[in-house]
């Protein structure tokens, strides 16, 4: 009898001592699920900040070939056709540049 005792006084203590780990567990899981949601959020808002930042060497790359003597009519008007779509210009904007 006492055996049995000492025995399931045992199983109790493991019992105990995993409950304990599981709820440490948890709580690392929940830290770790919401740190998750705050990079992703700041991950999202970068997202949307890069999606209107344009990069410079292509506008400097239609710039140049905009003005180069060399660039027919037709190259100019693919030109600002192209930079009036990346710059998402209304159709007002696009009458006054000639596109």
């Amino acid at each position: 009898m006492q055996q049995q005792e000492s025995a399931l006084n045992e199983k109790n203590s493991k019992l105990t001592l995993l409950q304990e780990k599981l709820a440490e567990s948890e709580k690392e899981c929940e830290a770790i699920k919401s740190e998750t949601h705050v990079l992703l959020l700041k991950l999202k808002n970068e997202a949307i900040k890069s999606e209107y930042q344009i990069d410079r060497r292509v506008i400097s790359n239609f710039l140049i070939q905009y003005f180069d003597s060399n660039s027919s009519n037709q190259v100019k008007l693919q030109i600002l056709d192209t930079m009036a779509s990346v710059l998402v210009f209304s159709e007002e904007e696009k009458i006054k540049i000639g596109v």
